[in-house]
This record gives structure tokens, C-alpha cells and sequence, in this order.
């Protein structure tokens, strides 16, 4: 729904990006995914959604089916020489937090940011620091 405002589907590429979905596992999972790489870094072309700017965001959740939780996440924009994206991890990793975002300028470095990042938070820092012109 964020997608389609009035204001912002002028500036996508594609009025109606597809979202994919896969069933892994016996059914027990689903990923939601769009076009492209799954996670996403600076050297990746645009895809997922592409915006008229050539900025995109890719977008890939892990979900178990059975208890409708999401396990795993990451949400990647990247405009020009601005890289930032959004991960959470299902397996705990070392040195590494749960919930943790990268950005341009620290591409090795897993910041933690504070907890769970939905879509709709991604969607609306878009719109409000990028889109808005």
C-alpha cells in the first residue's frame, strides 16, 4: 500500500513490482523475496524495485508458515553511492547482533540497530528521506 500512494507510484520504474513467493521445507516455510540477488550488496544492479531515480530496494523475508513468524529478513536500498540495508538473522551468528543494519562507509560492520525492522519502517524512511521531491 505504501507503494501504491499517489505521490510515489509516479516515481517507480515498474507501477506493479513483483514480490515472489517460495514454500521451502515441507511447506513448514515460505520466503518472500523480489527479483534478483536475495541479500543485496553495493555492487548489486537495480532490481526488486526500482524507482525512476535508478535507486532500488530489494526485499527478502523468511517466514514459518505454522506460527506465521518471521524468521529472517533483509531489506536493502541503495541509491547511487548510499547503501543501506536492514538484516535479521534466523541463526545467531558471533560478534554479530540479532537485528543489525549496514550502511555505506561500514560495509563490514554490523551495526546493531535497536531491535526488529518491518518493511513498513524501510517504506516509510524511503518516502520521507528520499522520495519526497
Amino acid at each position: 500500500m505504501a507503494l501504491a500512494r499517489g505521490h510515489i507510484s509516479p516515481k517507480l520504474t515498474d507501477k506493479h513490482p513483483e514480490i515472489f513467493h517460495d514454500h521451502k521445507r515441507r511447506g513448514q516455510r515460505f520466503v518472500l523475496t523480489t527479483e534478483g540477488a536475495g541479500i543485496a550488496d553495493k555492487d548489486t544492479a537495480p532490481c526488486g524495485v526500482v524507482f525512476s531515480d535508478s535507486s532500488f530496494l530489494t526485499i527478502y523475508e523468511e517466514w514459518s508458515k505454522p506460527d506465521n513468524k518471521l524468521l529472517a529478513y533483509s531489506y536493502h536500498y541503495q541509491r547511487k553511492n548510499l547503501s543501506l540495508r536492514y538484516d535479521m538473522d534466523e541463526i545467531p551468528r558471533e560478534g554479530i547482533p540479532k537485528w543489525h543494519v549496514q550502511f555505506s562507509g561500514i560495509e563490514k560492520i554490523h551495526a546493531p540497530c535497536g531491535g526488529r525492522v518491518g518493511i513498513e519502517h524501510v517504506l516509510d524512511m524511503i518516502i520521507h528521506q528520499f522520495l519526497r521531491s
